[in-house]
């Protein structure tokens, strides 16, 4: 691949629209980190709060570039726009978790929704990888995040009850 500026115009917009659409599921996870969260009880492998951010900043940045080579493979194609579909759907998915388990405090409504991503993750990364066998395997490490903040909800579910 030849880069020039529009190549690398459209990796900047691509990681750019993936950053600001992970912006959403932030609001809600920031107005009740401190309100709510800070107070349960954590078990073992509950990550420093820094860790999150970082993780989610390294996430949408390679989803940014799976975008970015689903991109080039044309907008007109119907595997890319099927594959934009469920991209898109996910990103409201993923603003439904943090909306449900912090936004609304309830450890059910949290996992149901990161169940419902989990899977809609599994339809999405499918969809890449008739495109694009990379930008499929780009998406790979955000599955095993949410598989791992899947595990965190029915954690913290268990250890919180009242």
């Amino acid at each position: 691949m030849v880069w020039n500026l529009t190549n690398i115009v459209s990796l900047i917009f691509s990681i750019f629209f993936c950053h600001l659409a992970g912006l959403l599921g932030a609001v809600f996870t920031l107005m009740r980190y401190t309100s709510w969260y800070v107070h349960l009880k954590k078990p073992s492998f509950h990550p420093p709060f820094w860790v999150f951010g970082t993780v989610w900043t390294i996430l949408y940045t390679l989803i940014g570039i799976s975008l970015y080579i689903l991109y080039k493979h044309g907008l007109n194609q119907p595997k890319v726009l099927a594959a934009s579909f469920y991209l898109v759907l996910l990103f409201v998915l993923n603003s439904a978790w943090p909306m449900m388990f912090l936004g609304f405090k309830s450890f059910r409504g949290g996992l149901i929704a990161i169940s419902v991503l989990w899977i809609f993750t599994i339809i999405t990364i499918y969809h890449f990888s008739l495109v694009s066998g990379i930008a499929a395997i780009l998406l790979i490490p955000y599955l095993l995040w949410i598989s791992f903040l899947a595990v965190l909800n029915f954690t913290l579910w268990e250890l919180n009850k009242p």
